[in-house]
């Protein structure tokens, strides 16, 4: 049986949770502080104003919503042009510690602090069991995504490492009817989000005599993976692709990151505009 946590959105609410990182907790956030919105402006036709598709942006392991957009400045500043980009926190907030899968430290930058910060700290979407056999409180965060998501109007979702196979499960999941496409860097297979992600459709239904999440199997994915990537194998984010459906594979010269040369993201924006537009 599953539990379904109930964060209330008003005020901080932090459990402490039994895992490899005894200082980690669950987070509830206040409103203002569950999205960063960048660009929140329409275009404008004479008197007739077109509304940006809207892009949610998940940023990985020991990131948060902040230090995820300021990585991907680069991308961020063309993306936005186009697209209204919304940044979530992951709902574990994490101690400061380098070992591990840890997304934030990758590129030899330092986290975000010591995380005595409940609002600036490192975070996580799921953590793995204390035998590191597992990955536990995977279906707790797609619970908290589409809670804090208003899944209607999701046109793209974008995601990095953690992140990336968390969109990728949300797409699979059915819980977003408009998704049009999903962006991953640096994402590795997780079986338990696959899992979760085929437990959520039979819960939502089908769509006529199809189920949702063969729907989602067919929704365009563009999977980009690191050739020098020491945290997430390419072959771990092949497998992501090829279980995933409808996937683009492609491996860059880099390591663990969302990549932000010209000619990456070109080909980010060429996908979405293909799929969105």
């Amino acid at each position: 049986m599953h539990t379904m946590l109930m964060l209330p959105s008003s005020a901080l609410l932090v459990a402490t949770l039994h895992n490899p990182h005894p200082a980690a907790s669950l987070t509830a956030f206040r409103r203002n502080r569950l999205y960063m919105t960048l660009n929140n402006q329409s275009h404008t036709n004479g008197s007739n104003p077109k509304k940006k598709p809207r892009i949610l942006c998940l940023h990985g392991k020991y990131q948060n919503a902040a230090v995820f957009s300021n990585k991907i400045a680069g991308a961020r500043r063309k993306l936005q042009r186009e697209y209204d980009l919304q940044f979530l926190d992951a709902p574990i907030v994490l101690p400061q510690d380098q070992d591990g899968d840890n997304d934030e430290a990758a590129d030899g930058e330092s986290a975000t602090g010591q995380c005595a910060d409940e609002e600036n700290g490192p975070r996580s979407w799921w953590l793995r069991s204390p035998d590191e056999k597992t990955h536990i409180l995977v279906r707790e965060a797609l619970e908290y995504v589409i809670r804090h998501s208003n899944t209607q109007q999701i046109d793209a979702i974008l995601g990095f490492s953690q992140g990336g196979t968390l969109a990728t499960a949300l797409a699979l999941s059915g819980a977003f009817p408009n998704l049009r496409c999903v962006v991953t860097a640096g994402a590795p297979f997780v079986a338990e989000a696959f899992q979760e992600a085929a437990t959520f459709t039979q819960e939502f239904g089908r769509t006529n005599s199809e189920s949702l999440f063969d729907v989602g199997l067919r929704i365009p994915k563009f999977h980009m993976a690191g050739e020098t990537d020491a945290l997430v194998a390419v072959e771990s984010t092949r497998q992501l692709c090829e279980k995933g459906g409808n996937g683009t594979f492609v491996v860059h010269d880099q390591g663990h990151l969302f990549p932000t040369r010209s000619v990456r993201v070109q080909e980010v924006l060429d996908f979405l505009a293909k799929h969105i537009d």
